[in-house]
């Protein structure tokens, strides 16, 4: 691999893209980043951690009851109006863990699920074991 010159560095290097993908496809392939970016890659953790929840619940695992349909919609919306919102908290996140967000994912998905039942007493006591 030939190296650069010393005059040559990541900040002159910075605007350029990482590969034809994101530099003269990227017209091409901007709708596949709603799903295989970063963020749709959070967005889809935080549906299947919803999903599994509302699963769970519906068979009445671990001493749950199942959830109200109303209560079920209120835990979709954390995915279906995943947003700017959602990603900058999870960046926030990133930038002091320095790893992926698989790890914070979990606590994400948690507090959000914390906010959407603080309001329903019922459907959190529905939660607990």
């Amino acid at each position: 691999m030939t190296s650069l010159p010393r005059e040559h560095d990541a900040i002159s290097f910075g605007e350029q893209p990482l590969s034809p993908l994101d530099g003269r496809y990227r017209v091409a392939v901007a709708p596949l980043s709603e799903y295989l970016s970063e963020a749709g890659l959070n967005r889809a953790r935080v549906e299947v951690e919803v999903e599994w929840l509302i699963a769970l619940t519906d068979r009445s695992l671990f001493g749950t009851a199942p959830l109200e349909e109303a209560q079920k919609e209120r835990l979709r919306a954390l995915y279906r109006g995943f947003g700017a919102d959602e990603i900058a908290w999870l960046a926030e996140k990133e930038a002091v863990t320095r790893h992926d967000v698989k790890d914070d994912g979990p606590e994400f998905t948690q507090n959000r699920i914390n906010e959407v039942f603080r309001t329903d007493a019922k459907a959190a006591t529905n939660l607990v074991a």
